[in-house]
Protein backbone atom coordinates (compact mmCIF):
# COMPACT_ATOMS: atom_id res chain seq x y z
CA UNK A 1 0.00 0.00 0.00
CA UNK A 2 1.19 3.20 -0.66
CA UNK A 3 2.66 5.93 2.31
CA UNK A 4 0.48 8.46 2.66
CA UNK A 5 -0.11 11.78 5.46
CA UNK A 6 -3.10 11.06 7.91
CA UNK A 7 -4.52 14.22 8.51
CA UNK A 8 -6.44 13.28 11.91
CA UNK A 9 -8.85 15.30 14.25
CA UNK A 10 -11.62 14.97 16.57
CA UNK A 11 -13.90 17.31 14.15
CA UNK A 12 -16.34 15.79 11.51
CA UNK A 13 -14.47 16.39 7.59
CA UNK A 14 -16.72 17.08 4.83
CA UNK A 15 -14.34 15.63 2.08
CA UNK A 16 -14.62 16.83 -1.36
CA UNK A 17 -12.55 17.33 -4.14
CA UNK A 18 -11.56 20.72 -4.84
CA UNK A 19 -11.67 22.64 -8.09
CA UNK A 20 -8.23 24.73 -8.91
CA UNK A 21 -8.57 28.58 -9.35
CA UNK A 22 -5.42 30.52 -11.11
CA UNK A 23 -6.66 33.87 -11.55
CA UNK A 24 -5.20 36.89 -8.66
CA UNK A 25 -3.53 39.94 -8.41
CA UNK A 26 0.12 41.38 -9.56
CA UNK A 27 2.76 40.48 -6.37
CA UNK A 28 3.77 43.60 -4.36
CA UNK A 29 7.03 45.12 -2.29
CA UNK A 30 6.92 45.94 0.93
CA UNK A 31 4.67 49.16 2.26
CA UNK A 32 3.62 50.76 5.48
CA UNK A 33 0.24 48.81 4.92
CA UNK A 34 1.99 45.02 4.58
CA UNK A 35 2.88 43.79 8.13
CA UNK A 36 -0.55 42.37 8.16
CA UNK A 37 0.35 40.10 6.41
CA UNK A 38 3.40 39.37 8.30
CA UNK A 39 1.89 37.73 11.17
CA UNK A 40 4.94 34.82 11.20
CA UNK A 41 6.94 38.23 13.14
CA UNK A 42 4.46 37.73 16.11
CA UNK A 43 5.73 34.57 16.76
CA UNK A 44 8.92 34.25 15.28
CA UNK A 45 11.48 34.56 18.06
CA UNK A 46 9.19 33.71 21.48
CA UNK A 47 9.08 29.87 21.81
CA UNK A 48 12.34 29.66 23.84
CA UNK A 49 12.14 29.28 27.04
CA UNK A 50 15.30 29.44 29.06
CA UNK A 51 14.91 28.48 32.37
CA UNK A 52 14.04 25.27 30.26
CA UNK A 53 16.39 25.39 27.92
CA UNK A 54 12.79 24.26 25.64
CA UNK A 55 10.93 25.50 22.77
CA UNK A 56 7.29 26.48 24.42
CA UNK A 57 3.81 26.53 22.56
CA UNK A 58 2.95 30.31 22.28
CA UNK A 59 -0.71 31.02 22.61
CA UNK A 60 -2.08 33.36 20.00
CA UNK A 61 -5.62 35.16 19.82
CA UNK A 62 -7.80 32.12 18.79
CA UNK A 63 -5.45 29.25 19.67
CA UNK A 64 -6.37 29.59 23.08
CA UNK A 65 -10.10 28.49 22.63
CA UNK A 66 -8.82 25.09 21.07
CA UNK A 67 -9.05 23.44 24.77
CA UNK A 68 -12.38 23.83 25.45
CA UNK A 69 -15.35 22.03 23.77
CA UNK A 70 -17.27 23.61 20.63
CA UNK A 71 -19.98 24.98 22.97
CA UNK A 72 -17.40 26.57 25.47
CA UNK A 73 -15.88 28.54 22.38
CA UNK A 74 -15.44 32.52 22.81
CA UNK A 75 -14.73 34.84 19.90
CA UNK A 76 -12.45 33.89 16.85
CA UNK A 77 -10.06 30.42 16.91
CA UNK A 78 -8.14 28.39 14.56
CA UNK A 79 -6.79 24.68 15.66
CA UNK A 80 -4.54 23.26 14.03
CA UNK A 81 -4.90 19.77 13.33
CA UNK A 82 -2.28 16.74 13.70
CA UNK A 83 -0.80 14.94 10.84
CA UNK A 84 1.56 12.13 10.99
CA UNK A 85 3.26 9.54 8.35
CA UNK A 86 1.06 6.31 7.79
CA UNK A 87 -0.29 3.92 5.46
CA UNK A 88 -4.19 4.32 5.58
CA UNK A 89 -5.24 8.08 5.03
CA UNK A 90 -8.05 9.28 7.18
CA UNK A 91 -8.65 11.97 5.00
CA UNK A 92 -7.97 11.04 0.99
CA UNK A 93 -7.86 14.96 -0.01
CA UNK A 94 -4.53 14.80 1.82
CA UNK A 95 -1.62 14.95 -0.61
CA UNK A 96 0.26 11.57 -0.78
CA UNK A 97 4.00 10.64 -0.76
CA UNK A 98 3.33 10.09 -3.95
CA UNK A 99 2.48 13.99 -4.93
CA UNK A 100 5.43 15.40 -2.45
CA UNK A 101 8.26 12.56 -3.00
CA UNK A 102 7.60 10.86 -5.71
CA UNK A 103 6.60 7.20 -6.33
CA UNK A 104 7.86 5.38 -3.57
CA UNK A 105 6.20 2.06 -2.97
CA UNK A 106 7.65 0.41 -0.13
CA UNK A 107 9.56 3.49 2.21
CA UNK A 108 11.29 2.12 5.20
CA UNK A 109 10.47 3.85 8.93
CA UNK A 110 14.32 4.54 8.51
CA UNK A 111 13.58 6.20 4.95
CA UNK A 112 10.53 7.87 6.06
CA UNK A 113 11.83 9.77 9.01
CA UNK A 114 15.00 10.94 6.90
CA UNK A 115 12.56 12.27 4.20
CA UNK A 116 9.50 13.39 6.29
CA UNK A 117 8.71 15.04 9.87
CA UNK A 118 5.48 16.16 11.17
CA UNK A 119 3.80 18.35 14.18
CA UNK A 120 0.41 19.62 15.26
CA UNK A 121 -0.70 21.81 12.37
CA UNK A 122 1.48 20.14 9.17
CA UNK A 123 4.38 18.10 7.75
CA UNK A 124 7.21 18.42 5.66
CA UNK A 125 9.23 16.85 3.55
CA UNK A 126 12.96 17.11 2.95
CA UNK A 127 12.76 15.65 -1.30
CA UNK A 128 16.01 16.55 -1.83
CA UNK A 129 19.07 18.52 -0.66
CA UNK A 130 17.47 21.46 -2.52
CA UNK A 131 13.84 20.75 -2.27
CA UNK A 132 11.35 21.02 0.06
CA UNK A 133 7.56 20.57 1.10
CA UNK A 134 4.94 21.91 3.52
CA UNK A 135 1.15 21.31 3.96
CA UNK A 136 -0.73 21.74 6.74
CA UNK A 137 -4.54 22.43 8.21
CA UNK A 138 -6.54 23.29 10.79
CA UNK A 139 -10.04 24.43 11.47
CA UNK A 140 -11.88 27.63 12.20
CA UNK A 141 -14.50 29.43 13.56
CA UNK A 142 -16.02 31.79 16.06
CA UNK A 143 -17.87 30.74 19.16
CA UNK A 144 -19.72 27.66 18.64
CA UNK A 145 -19.61 27.69 15.41
CA UNK A 146 -17.51 25.73 12.93
CA UNK A 147 -16.64 28.00 10.03
CA UNK A 148 -14.33 25.46 7.84
CA UNK A 149 -11.24 23.83 7.32
CA UNK A 150 -8.04 25.49 5.66
CA UNK A 151 -5.34 23.75 4.02
CA UNK A 152 -1.97 25.57 2.51
CA UNK A 153 0.77 24.05 0.75
CA UNK A 154 3.95 25.35 -1.08
CA UNK A 155 7.47 23.98 -2.16
CA UNK A 156 10.37 25.74 -2.16
CA UNK A 157 13.44 24.76 -4.77
CA UNK A 158 17.13 26.10 -4.24
CA UNK A 159 19.35 27.20 -6.67
CA UNK A 160 22.65 28.49 -5.80
CA UNK A 161 21.68 31.32 -3.70
CA UNK A 162 18.31 31.70 -4.86
CA UNK A 163 15.12 30.47 -3.68
CA UNK A 164 11.57 30.20 -5.73
CA UNK A 165 8.36 28.90 -4.12
CA UNK A 166 5.76 27.35 -6.50
CA UNK A 167 2.36 25.18 -5.78
CA UNK A 168 1.90 27.77 -3.35
CA UNK A 169 -2.09 27.40 -2.27
CA UNK A 170 -4.71 27.86 -0.12
CA UNK A 171 -7.91 25.83 0.05
CA UNK A 172 -11.15 26.26 2.66
CA UNK A 173 -14.07 23.84 2.84
CA UNK A 174 -15.89 27.40 3.04
CA UNK A 175 -15.54 30.27 0.76
CA UNK A 176 -13.17 33.38 1.81
CA UNK A 177 -12.98 36.86 0.79
CA UNK A 178 -9.67 39.51 1.19
CA UNK A 179 -7.60 36.28 0.91
CA UNK A 180 -3.51 36.98 0.78
CA UNK A 181 -0.45 35.07 0.23
CA UNK A 182 2.77 36.33 1.32
CA UNK A 183 6.46 35.32 1.54
CA UNK A 184 9.66 36.05 2.97
CA UNK A 185 13.04 34.91 3.28
CA UNK A 186 14.13 34.75 7.18
CA UNK A 187 18.12 34.43 8.40
CA UNK A 188 18.38 32.78 11.27
CA UNK A 189 20.60 33.10 14.63
CA UNK A 190 20.84 32.62 18.15
CA UNK A 191 19.14 35.84 18.86
CA UNK A 192 16.09 35.00 16.16
CA UNK A 193 16.27 31.25 16.42
CA UNK A 194 12.39 31.66 14.66
CA UNK A 195 14.09 34.01 11.90
CA UNK A 196 14.24 37.45 11.37
CA UNK A 197 13.67 39.45 7.26
CA UNK A 198 16.90 39.45 5.59
CA UNK A 199 17.86 42.95 4.45
CA UNK A 200 15.49 44.53 6.46
CA UNK A 201 12.56 43.55 4.73
CA UNK A 202 13.66 43.46 1.27
CA UNK A 203 12.37 39.74 0.67
CA UNK A 204 9.53 40.29 0.96
CA UNK A 205 6.55 40.47 -0.93
CA UNK A 206 2.41 39.44 -0.96
CA UNK A 207 -0.02 38.68 -3.82
CA UNK A 208 -3.99 39.90 -2.53
CA UNK A 209 -5.70 36.94 -4.29
CA UNK A 210 -9.12 38.27 -2.96
CA UNK A 211 -12.22 35.85 -3.21
CA UNK A 212 -11.64 32.20 -2.84
CA UNK A 213 -14.84 29.82 -3.36
CA UNK A 214 -15.25 26.97 -1.09
CA UNK A 215 -13.21 23.44 -1.60
CA UNK A 216 -11.82 25.71 -4.58
CA UNK A 217 -7.84 25.85 -4.76
CA UNK A 218 -6.16 29.60 -4.73
CA UNK A 219 -2.47 29.61 -5.94
CA UNK A 220 -0.20 32.20 -6.20
CA UNK A 221 0.69 32.89 -9.82
CA UNK A 222 4.04 32.62 -10.73
CA UNK A 223 5.04 31.58 -6.93
CA UNK A 224 7.59 33.80 -4.73
CA UNK A 225 11.50 34.11 -5.40
CA UNK A 226 14.25 35.45 -3.24
CA UNK A 227 17.88 36.23 -3.36
CA UNK A 228 20.55 36.73 -0.59
CA UNK A 229 23.94 35.28 -0.30
CA UNK A 230 25.31 36.36 3.15
CA UNK A 231 23.77 34.64 6.02
CA UNK A 232 24.87 31.23 6.95
CA UNK A 233 21.02 30.11 8.09
CA UNK A 234 18.05 30.76 6.26
CA UNK A 235 14.15 29.96 5.85
CA UNK A 236 11.18 30.50 3.73
CA UNK A 237 8.28 31.33 5.32
CA UNK A 238 4.49 31.97 3.52
CA UNK A 239 1.67 33.26 5.48
CA UNK A 240 -1.83 32.78 4.23
CA UNK A 241 -4.67 35.34 5.62
CA UNK A 242 -8.05 35.67 5.00
CA UNK A 243 -11.79 36.99 5.74
CA UNK A 244 -15.05 35.14 6.61
CA UNK A 245 -17.80 36.63 4.12
CA UNK A 246 -20.36 37.09 6.64
CA UNK A 247 -20.62 40.60 8.82
CA UNK A 248 -21.29 38.10 11.99
CA UNK A 249 -17.53 36.58 11.68
CA UNK A 250 -15.42 39.55 11.59
CA UNK A 251 -11.54 39.87 11.75
CA UNK A 252 -9.08 37.84 10.05
CA UNK A 253 -7.67 34.59 10.28
CA UNK A 254 -4.13 33.80 9.33
CA UNK A 255 -1.74 30.63 8.78
CA UNK A 256 1.92 30.16 8.42
CA UNK A 257 4.79 27.90 7.88
CA UNK A 258 8.45 27.92 7.48
CA UNK A 259 10.62 25.54 5.76
CA UNK A 260 13.33 23.80 7.04
CA UNK A 261 16.56 25.07 7.26
CA UNK A 262 18.53 26.03 4.66
CA UNK A 263 22.44 26.01 4.87
CA UNK A 264 24.57 28.21 3.20
CA UNK A 265 27.57 26.30 1.31
CA UNK A 266 30.60 28.01 -0.77
CA UNK A 267 28.29 26.92 -4.24
CA UNK A 268 24.56 27.77 -2.46
CA UNK A 269 22.26 26.88 -0.21
CA UNK A 270 21.07 23.19 1.03
CA UNK A 271 18.71 21.63 2.96
CA UNK A 272 21.28 18.98 4.59
CA UNK A 273 18.42 17.73 6.79
CA UNK A 274 15.02 18.32 7.92
CA UNK A 275 16.06 21.05 11.02
CA UNK A 276 13.16 23.06 11.67
CA UNK A 277 13.11 27.24 12.89
CA UNK A 278 11.54 27.77 16.22
CA UNK A 279 7.64 28.26 16.03
CA UNK A 280 8.01 26.41 12.37
CA UNK A 281 4.14 27.04 11.93
CA UNK A 282 1.27 28.83 13.79
CA UNK A 283 -2.40 30.17 13.18
CA UNK A 284 -4.63 32.17 14.60
CA UNK A 285 -6.83 35.81 14.51
CA UNK A 286 -6.78 39.43 14.65
CA UNK A 287 -9.41 41.87 14.41
CA UNK A 288 -7.64 43.63 10.78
Amino acid sequence: MRSRFILSTVAVAGLVLAATTTTGAVSQATTSDDVSYADYLDDANTLYDPDSGQYIIVETVGSAQCGKTLPEREGAWMCLENATYGTDPVDPTWVSSDELMGEQENLSQAAVASTATCVLGGCWTRESSVRTTFKGSGWYGYGGTTLGNAEIHFRVALSGFATKSTNVWFRSTRGVRDMVFAGDRLYLSAKYPGGAPVNNGAAYRYYPFGKVAANTTATWLGGYGSYENTVQYATIVHNYSWKDPSSQYPGRWYFYAKSIRMVKGSNGYTYPDLTRPASPRGAGWKTS
